[in-house]
């Protein structure tokens, strides 16, 4: 492995114009353009020589997570430097390169909102994004997307879940978590009170019910990013997209009770005539 970063900096994800969390395949795709473009046999650039140097230097570190965990942390603590100097950035460095200001932590309570309003849609980019989160800081050879995809597939979607507790579980107790919780429990409670949000008449409002388990996994995921991502402040506050989503949800939520509220006779009532 290049580890001449240690000694002459480099931000190879400037290099490879990728973002700092982009996936493995994201970066695989971003080396194969900048080759094809940069390669000395095709550009006849003076300084195309120099610059495929560098796009090999940052593909060998960054093309492997296990190099890549390596480079990751001083990368963060590099950017982090740089902030603290107030130093204004290049133009040439994308925005989107920027520190990260938040932790992956998310507040009980915002899940707890975020599923009740969307219907318990959200759930679904819950387990995305943790997939997605543990995959890059643990190594985890998976493809959330496709993951994501599966929890529409029924038995297949048993087996996600299940494993997804379970990694958490192993991961916040290597972590150094305390307080953990029972993966056949949590999994049991998700799988029932998910199953009832299918059942007819007004129990599908049981389903709710899957968000209690779920928040006993955030809750561990909380303390896992706390110990991994100990300099970050969590984000208490919604964003605007989050906000949106919930007045939306909302009011799908509110006609659906009204729905199920009101009885039957009164809604197929006649209006009276009106005699003029």
């Amino acid at each position: 492995m290049s580890d001449r970063w240690r000694t002459y900096w480099k931000d190879y994800y400037q290099i490879l114009q990728v973002h700092p969390t982009a996936e493995q395949e994201v970066i695989k795709a971003a080396y194969d353009r900048l080759a094809r473009k940069y390669h000395p046999d095709v550009n006849q650039e003076s300084s195309s020589t120099q610059r495929m140097v560098d796009i090999n230097e940052a593909f060998e570190v960054l093309g492997t997570l296990e190099t890549r965990r390596l480079y990751h942390p001083e990368w963060l603590q590099k950017r982090r430097e740089s902030n603290n100097r107030q130093a204004p950035p290049r133009a040439s460095t994308p925005p989107e390169f920027a520190l990260q200001r938040f932790p992956n932590a998310q507040p009980v309570w915002h899940f707890v909102l975020l599923s009740l309003f969307t219907l318990n849609l959200y759930q679904f980019y819950w387990f995305y994004r943790n997939w997605k989160q543990l995959r890059f800081h643990e190594g985890w050879d998976i493809s959330p997307g496709w993951r994501t995809v599966g929890l529409f597939v029924p038995i297949l979607n048993l087996f996600l879940s299940y494993s997804q507790f379970k990694h958490i579980r192993i991961f916040a107790m290597q972590a150094g978590c305390e307080t953990l919780f029972s993966v056949g429990w949590i999994w049991v409670g998700f799988v029932i009170f998910n199953g009832l949000s299918a059942s007819n008449g007004p129990f599908w409002l049981l389903g709710f019910l899957s968000i209690w388990p779920l928040a006993v996994v955030q809750d561990i995921l909380n303390s896992y990013w706390k110990k991994k991502q100990p300099e970050l402040t969590v984000r208490t506050k919604f964003s605007g997209g989050q906000i949106a989503l919930m007045v939306v949800g909302g009011i799908i939520l509110i006609l659906t009770l009204f729905g199920l509220l009101i009885p039957e006779p009164f809604l197929d009532t006649p209006l009276p005539r009106i005699s003029y």
